[in-house]
This record gives structure tokens, C-alpha cells and sequence, in this order.
């Protein structure tokens, strides 16, 4: 039921964003328009993210994303934190029905772990941003939401194989500050919402996180 819940909404933003009404369509950056995807890719490796280059980042990640591009898979991590320009209504407190992801680099890992079967690196790319100790908290956050992604559902082993699977690193980490950011991944795991709901599925997760084991 809560993938079939999750599955509606995606289809709900995309049918809103390719139908023209989503105005995040009016960020696209006209000077990449056509660009290759090792250009882009450069463009990410030497950027510094400013007001000015927001939306052509915003549009470097979501087209490297879209295209499986997975030389890009680390640089786009490290950008875990970048969020996208709000559009014009959000400026003025207006909401949209259907926002696009505030977070560009998580709506691009999120499509390739569906489309593009590059999980594996995206995973080993993602639990590096987890033991960073210079990542800030929202980036960290972030790679939180990403690494219970690639475990939505059963083919994956559920949420609770996520949990367990951060249990396992943290174990393995013989650094004590990168099991500790290991072991808040894991507090930070619990409180997202495939963990919570349905309550059985929460008690799984939390048995998980203390042993490691998702069954």
C-alpha cells in the first residue's frame, strides 16, 4: 500500500512537470541546453554553488541523472546539500501543489536507482557521504534518505535490510568518529517514514538497528 502511495505521487509530479504547469520549467539553463554529458559533468567538478549558477546546476544533475550518467554518481553526491532556486510564487510564500525536490543531487540518485541499476556505486558513494566527517548535517540527512531508497522495497529487502545494512558498516568501522556518524545514520533511519508506518515494519527497523540483522 505505501509503495502504491509513493509510486501515485511520483506519477502525479511528473505528469504536472512534463505538462508544462510545474514553473521550475523556467530554470532550465539555456547554455547547457544540448551540452554532453561529460561536459556537464566538468561543469559540476569545477563549480562552486552561488545564486548565480543555481539553476544550471539544478539543470547538471537532473539531466545526468535522467541520462544514467554514472561517472557523475560522486561528483552529484557531493552536492547533496545544494538546493534548487525557488521558483518565482515560492519567493512570495506561495506553494505549489506539486513541488519539484528541493534537492537536486537526491531527486538524481532516487532516479537512478530506479532506471538506471547503477546501485551499487551509488550505494558505496552514498556511505562515503555518511562517514564524511566534514559533510553537514542536511547533506548527511540527505544520504540517509537516499540509502533507505535503495532499499524501499522487498526486492531490496524492505526498509529493515537498510537499517541492518548501516548496522553491519558501523560495526565494521574501526574509526570510532566514522562509526559514530554511522550510528547516527542509523537514529536518523528510523524517523523516516518507510520506518514508521506500518507499525510493524517500525518494530522490524528498530530490532534491525540493534542487531543488525533485518529478519
Amino acid at each position: 500500500m505505501r509503495m502504491a502511495i509513493t509510486r501515485i505521487s511520483k506519477l502525479c509530479f511528473m505528469f504536472f512537470w512534463l505538462s508544462g504547469l510545474n514553473p521550475l520549467l523556467a530554470q532550465d539553463c539555456k547554455p547547457f541546453e544540448h551540452a554532453r554529458s561529460e561536459r556537464l559533468l566538468r561543469f559540476l567538478e569545477s563549480t562552486v554553488p552561488s545564486d548565480q549558477n543555481a539553476a544550471c546546476l539544478t539543470f547538471a544533475i537532473r539531466a545526468l541523472g535522467k541520462r544514467c550518467y554514472e561517472p557523475a554518481i560522486g561528483p552529484i553526491v557531493k552536492l547533496l546539500e545544494f538546493q534548487r532556486p525557488l521558483t518565482a510564487d515560492e519567493k512570495i510564500g506561495v506553494r505549489d501543489r506539486f513541488p519539484a525536490p528541493y534537492y537536486p543531487a537526491v531527486e538524481a540518485m532516487e532516479e537512478m536507482t530506479s532506471r538506471c541499476r547503477a546501485t551499487t556505486k551509488i550505494r558505496l558513494a552514498v556511505l562515503g557521504a555518511l562517514e564524511n566527517g566534514a559533510a553537514s548535517t542536511k547533506a548527511r540527512e540527505n544520504a540517509v534518505e537516499i540509502w533507505m531508497f535503495l532499499y524501499r522495497d522487498d526486492r531490496a529487502g524492505g526498509p529493515p535490510a537498510g537499517v541492518a545494512s548501516l548496522r553491519r558498516e558501523a560495526e565494521a568501522r574501526e574509526n570510532s568518529a566514522a562509526r559514530e556518524r554511522l550510528l547516527w545514520a542509523i537514529s536518523k533511519a528510523l524517523e523516516t517514514p518507510s520506518c514508521k508506518f506500518p507499525i510493524s515494519e517500525a518494530a522490524k527497523c528498530k530490532a534491525a538497528a540493534n542487531t543488525g540483522d533485518p529478519d
